[in-house]
């Protein structure tokens, strides 16, 4: 079973295309999935997007009353997720703004059989590519990367920030064994990064795929504030040094 946590604010364009091509990729695999959908106090119809479609695909809608954070909205999917799992299950996040296209959910599973608990599409791998990203925000990620890589060093991982990734389920509840609701304590857009911190701390091995960032397919302006993210690593490293993430 394929678990896809989905987090949206304000993603009602996006999701409207995005979770077809979600469902026709997994139903042309033949395989057995579910959506969640995590709606972080958006204030246009992402509920009523993800409501409709469930009338035709297996998807699951939570609800954030107010907006709380991506990091909030990711820990709130990987736990519903985590709830229903076998520990053979397979759990994917990514992006709900469509710039990573659902036709890599295989090659990140394909790493999994290999034995790997956390599969990253990764812009930095060989052959990877991007569209449609302002060069200030890609050398802004890859600055941010092998600052990472530097302090926190894991073997074969380069992209430490994106989202779009395959987890064991196992390692998902290995995680939430160890750290509860610490499993993902920031907001911001570092929470990924300390996700993967924290997982490879309870022994997740990782590995990575080459792909293809579609951002010239987002709809609407991007969440991403720089200052407010150059804050959120600066903390995030901060915290490392005290003593997390073990």
């Amino acid at each position: 079973m394929l678990r896809i946590v989905l987090p949206a604010l304000n993603e009602g364009e996006n999701l409207s295309r995005l979770l077809p091509e979600i469902a026709s990729c997994l139903t042309s695999a033949q395989l057995e999935f579910e959506i969640l959908i995590v709606d972080d106090g958006s204030t246009d119809d992402t509920a009523d997007v993800a409501r409709e479609f469930s009338n035709s695909a297996p998807v699951k809608l939570l609800v954030h009353r107010s907006n709380e954070g991506l990091g909030k909205a990711l820990l709130t999917g990987l736990r519903a997720a985590a709830e229903s799992c076998e520990e053979t299950d397979v759990i994917l996040t990514l992006d709900a703004d469509g710039s990573h296209i659902p036709a890599y959910f295989t090659p990140l599973v394909e790493r999994l059989f290999e034995g790997f608990d956390i599969a990253v599409a990764s812009r930095w791998a060989r052959s990877a590519s991007v569209l449609g990203v302002p060069a200030f925000r890609m050398a802004l990620s890859k600055a941010a990367c092998v600052l990472m890589s530097f302090l926190f060093p894991v073997e074969g991982l380069r992209d430490y920030t994106c989202g779009f990734r395959a987890y064991r389920a196992e390692i998902i509840l290995r995680g939430l064994q160890e750290y509860g609701e610490r499993l993902i304590e920031h907001r911001d857009f570092s929470c990924g990064t300390e996700l993967l911190l924290k997982l490879v701390a309870v022994g997740a091995r990782v590995a990575e795929i080459p792909f293809e960032l579609r951002y010239d397919r987002k709809i609407g302006k991007s969440k991403l504030k720089i200052l407010r993210a150059l804050y959120g690593y600066y903390c995030l490293i901060l915290s490392m040094w005290r003593g997390h993430p073990r």
